[in-house]
């Protein structure tokens, strides 16, 4: 019985430091390669999907995709033609790996563990962000602005993108949902 109770009080303490070590090692990604986690309430997420005009045709990908919400609901609920999700923070990554494979979508979404910058965004019809706005106009922007298709639409929560900066892209409506403002793009 004393063997049993060390064995789990090592498993415990070993489960412990790992998750510690997710759980910091995503607050140092955050703070090095972008935004920290915010993840979108999921009461809102089909309004919001819905409000960007989201269908099985888009190409869709989501910047900075947190524990997975938005691409599951993007395959789940809108059927979305290729769903791919980007997040660099472990913790989140993790989550989000276990939350697709838990909705059964894991070979309907593609999940990387990897930074946006190193990506090729041009097939896509549909991006989504939920990134902060300096994190948008400094390094995000430049990014969309190169590489997507005159018509990709591009969903940003919470941060608008510097048309002034930006002339190549264009506000086609904005909305509140909850207390998250939604801005609506379209690359010119």
């Amino acid at each position: 019985m004393i063997i049993f109770l060390l064995v789990l009080v090592v498993l415990i303490e070993i489960a412990v430091i790992i998750a510690t070590i997710l759980i910091f090692g995503s607050l140092i990604a955050s703070l090095f390669w972008g935004s920290p986690y915010m993840g979108i309430p999921r009461k809102i997420l089909k309004q919001i999907l819905l409000f960007g005009g989201l269908t099985q045709n888009d190409i869709f990908y989501d910047l900075g995709a947190g524990d997975g919400r938005v691409i599951i609901s993007a395959k789940k609920n809108f059927n979305a033609q290729e769903v791919t999700g980007y997040e660099i923070s472990p913790w989140p990554y993790f989550k989000g790996t276990l939350l697709i494979k838990m909705a059964g979508l894991q070979n309907a979404i593609n999940f990387e563990r990897k930074n946006i910058f190193s990506t090729n965004l041009s097939n896509a019809t549909f991006i989504y962000l939920y990134l902060y706005t300096s994190f948008i106009n400094e390094k995000i922007a430049p990014k969309l602005a190169r590489e997507l298709k005159a018509g990709a639409r591009i969903l940003s929560c919470s941060s608008q993108i510097d048309l002034v900066r930006y002339p190549m892209f264009e506000l086609l409506k904005s909305d509140l949902f909850g207390n998250i403002h939604v801005y609506l793009y379209r690359k010119i």
